[in-house]
């Protein structure tokens, strides 16, 4: 029943099911990177041996200076010079193919996470969307999937690389220098308790700049739909302005966040600068003493050099963990949100004679547990095949209803159903191809006319949406396009009148062929001739189907089987009649 199903457990609060994901959070991100183990094996071992052969140059240069210049021997230089010369093409090489395939792997476990998040997102209700900036949902799909992303693949191929060249250096250190090798990493713990302090400061100005990144995109979300009131208020300085204020935030943010970081890696840059002189410094007098040659003391400067690069490596995946965890935690807020509702395990098809009745019993339905009922003990019985007007003031809950017969939302108690069958023991998908609305504002999202008509119906060919957007006479005006039914429309179809978008809506409507057809204020952005028009159309194209008409005006109402009024959290009936409202 919907009562034990609903309840007042809404999205955002704990989710038992998910809560593994709080507590093995990295694990439910290496599930995306394990299909790629193999390729990133490769990607790995191309890594290793463009290492190896990095490893070796400096030994090289050891006997070049050695047993060439010093030893004045011509051969010996050439020959070494030119094995350095092709280590340098082969680990160009190995570097450029490396490159690419950590790129395609990268690529495509950036893109399953980002796909199992908004598969998750789809779920949601509108509840929860009411309770989310736009703005802040788009830097979590973007900016912080990809941080959660790199993380997930960079620590692996920078652990596994910075692991064997510091252990190359040091071994290859250690056969040069025993006590040079010893200096050059005696301030490495100091570098490690360094960071750990800066590690919570990380952390909250890496959140707050993510926060203000999601501010920033939101505001061009909102304002980019709203520029034609922008413009027509004479809005543009105010908004202007807003925009600053946002961008100087942004920046104060980003400037204490770029101190933070500049910190983490200078302190740490200038504990080796500080070894990598003293070494050189004690060094230097070793060759002066000719305790040690002149080769040698280059060779070991550049393994020193090349164990820096793998020691800060290492270090800055400590502070990357900390980005990496706050992306993660503001990642796992969208995946630890509830779905509202969700197909039965085991769902009920709707009996073949199916017409469209449509019944709710004593429904009972609040927004929050506390809050004001939308529907208090309100029953409602449908015909299939009836024409019922809905009318009632703004606020009352008419459009909930439409919500409740969609299964965005449960009733807290009482229960619907569609000939016969209880809505929560039908399939969503079966449910909602079955019930089908046309709104007052038709959704248009980017795409051809054809996409559009066939948005809800993709298997729809070419003659079928021809043909729904004849019966729908939307026909002649697509026809008169430069395009045609491929004609480029833009997300809200700015280039489409009020009544051609209703048209489309009806056209789209058509190929679903559902049981039911609710209008929800269809007609109230046309004038009364085209209102007229489309409510005649309506009735002809779905004359026997279920029509659930919710308006205000006697025109979409006309012909209308009963009329009820939505009052107190119940319907009245307010009228029957087959010429409805005069």
């Amino acid at each position: 029943m919907a009562s034990e199903n609903s309840g007042h457990f809404h999205e955002g609060q704990s989710n038992p099911s998910t809560e593994a994901v709080g507590t093995i959070s990295f694990k439910w991100v290496f599930e995306f990177v394990r299909p790629h183990v193999l390729a990133l094996s490769g990607v790995a071992a191309l890594s290793i041996v463009a290492t190896g052969i990095g490893l070796a140059q400096p030994y090289l240069t050891k006997f070049l200076i050695d047993d060439g210049l010093i030893a004045r021997d011509s051969q010996m230089l050439a020959t070494y010079c030119g094995l350095l010369f092709a280590a340098a093409i082969m680990s160009t090489a190995l570097g450029g193919a490396n490159r690419w395939y950590y790129l395609k792997v990268s690529a495509r476990v950036l893109f399953a996470i980002r796909e199992a998040v908004y598969e998750h997102m789809q779920r949601l209700s509108p509840r929860w969307y009411a309770r989310k900036s736009r703005g802040d949902l788009m830097a979590r799909i973007d900016g912080d999937v990809a941080e959660v992303q790199r993380f997930a693949i960079d620590p692996l191929l920078a652990l596994s690389n910075s692991a064997i060249a510091l252990a190359g250096s040091l071994a290859l250190m250690i056969s040069l220098s025993g006590e040079l090798s010893l200096l050059a990493f005696v301030l490495l713990p100091l570098q490690v308790i360094y960071l750990r302090k800066l590690r919570p400061t990380v952390e909250r100005r890496t959140r707050i700049v993510r926060e203000r990144t999601g501010d920033i995109t939101g505001f061009f979300l909102d304002r980019l739909q709203t520029m034609k009131l922008i413009q027509s208020s004479g809005a543009e300085d105010r908004e202007l302005d807003k925009l600053g204020q946002l961008n100087q935030t942004y920046l104060k943010d980003l400037l204490s966040l770029q101190i933070t970081n500049f910190f983490a890696s200078a302190g740490p840059g200038l504990m080796t600068a500080l070894m990598t002189t003293i070494v050189f410094l004690t060094g230097g007098m070793m060759v002066i003493y000719e305790a040690m040659s002149l080769g040698t003391l280059i060779a070991f400067s550049a393994y020193l050099a090349r164990a820096t690069g793998p020691v800060n490596t290492l270090l800055g995946l400590y502070v990357g963990l900390q980005r990496a965890r706050v992306s993660l935690d503001r990642v796992r807020e969208l995946m630890d949100a509830i779905p509202e509702v969700s197909s039965p395990a085991t769902p009920i098809s709707l009996p073949r004679e199916a017409n469209g009745t449509v019944e709710l019993k004593t429904i009972t339905f609040a927004f929050t547990a506390s809050g004001a009922k939308v529907f208090d003990g309100a029953t409602l019985n449908i015909q299939g095949g009836h024409k019922i007007g809905i009318t009632g003031p703004s606020g009352v809950g008419k459009t909930t209803l439409i919500d409740l017969l969609l299964r965005h939302y449960d009733p807290d108690h009482g229960s619907l159903h569609l000939d016969g069958v209880n809505l929560t023991d039908l399939d969503l998908l079966e449910l909602r191809s079955r019930v089908v609305v046309v709104a007052q504002d038709t959704v248009i999202v980017a795409g051809t006319i054809a996409e559009n008509i066939a948005y809800a119906c993709r298997e729809a060919t070419d003659e079928q949406i021809v043909q729904a957007a004849k019966s729908a006479q939307i026909d002649n005006d697509i026809q008169a396009f430069t395009d045609g039914y491929q004609t480029m429309l833009q997300t809200g179809g700015e280039t489409l009148s009020g009544g051609q978008k209703q048209r489309l809506a009806i056209a789209r409507a058509l190929l679903q062929n559902p049981l039911v057809l609710i209008l929800d204020e269809a007609t109230a952005s046309v004038d009364e001739d085209t209102a007229a028009e489309i409510t005649r159309s309506v009735d002809a194209l779905f004359g026997d189907r279920t029509r659930i008409v919710i308006s205000h005006h006697p025109v979409a109402l006309a012909g209308a089987d009963q009329i009820v009024e939505l009052v107190d959290g119940g319907f009245v009936r307010a009228r029957i009649g087959q010429q409805g409202p005069q």
